[in-house]
């Protein structure tokens, strides 16, 4: 399998080629801080992909319409892996398996990172899901080491608390065995592609961008910002940016002034745990025509 062959390259490789197939075991950001502002109950959702918390927490929350685009294909393939471990495994265990560390007086890691014997207690789960990925993740396990496997993933994780904190899915054992009743209620789609060609051919009435502009010239910006508001239906939201701060909106403007053509509701939270500083959210909605 082709894909097969370029994911063991980027295991065996250090080359920077390679780095977009990396993603993030979980969010980096707060997404219980900014679920309540949009409308996701029965509703639909295009989201940037990576850790694929965005998805899950969004079927927790009723999104039955779910398409993840991503320039990295092994976020297809982590996701199955993340839901058959959702299904599999108790939230324990859970964090056990896919979580880097742990917070228990002090940060330590984690010795059940990507354990072949987590793997094995879900492996059936996934093969029912998606064969494809159970026939990647099973090659994997049964060809490399925990450490290895690891390398395909970026090595800035969250520790344990913040993941729990920012995963409403997470938060206790209720929401869990919650997660656990609805994800597959969820029809989840994928596109594998850069975000300033997202020319889907259907609308959805939520579009989230993540924080993709920190990482885009102003002119790609301003097609990304074009294209997803086209693909909202009347009265959607776009989350245009995701900001690990709380600036002032001409601050925000004068770093990114993509934002100054756009009307936009800035909402803040607090970030990626209790103590730290405000984070923010920068959301266009999409007002019906007359």
């Amino acid at each position: 399998m082709e894909k097969l062959i370029e994911i063991e390259k980027h295991i065996n490789s250090k080359d920077n080629r390679y780095i977009f197939y990396s993603v993030y075991p979980f969010t980096t950001e707060n997404i219980d801080g900014y679920l309540d502002y949009f409308d996701l109950d029965h509703t639909s959702l295009l989201t940037v992909g990576s850790s694929c918390d965005q998805a899950i927490n969004a079927s927790f929350m009723g999104c039955e319409d779910i398409t993840i685009y991503d320039l990295s294909p092994l976020v297809k393939y982590y996701y199955y892996l993340k839901i058959a471990s959702l299904l599999s495994l108790d939230r324990e265990d859970f964090l056990r398996f896919l979580c880097k560390s742990k917070c228990d007086g002090r940060i330590k890691l984690n010795a059940s990172l990507f354990s072949r014997v987590y793997f094995e207690k879900v492996k059936q789960t996934l093969r029912r899901l998606d064969y494809e990925s159970y026939y990647i993740w099973d090659y994997l396990f049964s060809n490399y080491t925990s450490a290895e496997i690891a390398n395909l993933f970026r090595r800035d994780i969250t520790n344990e608390d913040s993941i729990i904190y920012c995963n409403r899915y997470l938060k206790n054992n209720k929401n869990y065995n919650q997660a656990k009743r609805v994800i597959e209620n969820s029809i989840v789609n994928f596109i594998e592609g850069n975000v300033t060609d997202m020319k889907l051919g259907r609308k959805f009435k939520n579009i989230w961008l993540s924080n993709v502009i920190d990482y885009l010239e102003e002119s790609d910006i301003d097609i990304m910002f074009e294209n997803a508001i086209d693909l909202l239906l009347d009265d959607g939201k776009v989350l245009l940016s995701y900001f690990y701060y709380d600036l002032s909106n001409e601050d925000a403007i004068r770093r990114n002034p993509s934002l100054g053509k756009i009307s936009y509701t800035k909402e803040s939270f607090n970030g990626i745990n209790k103590s730290d500083f405000n984070n923010s959210v920068y959301i266009y909605t999409k007002k019906p025509r007359n």
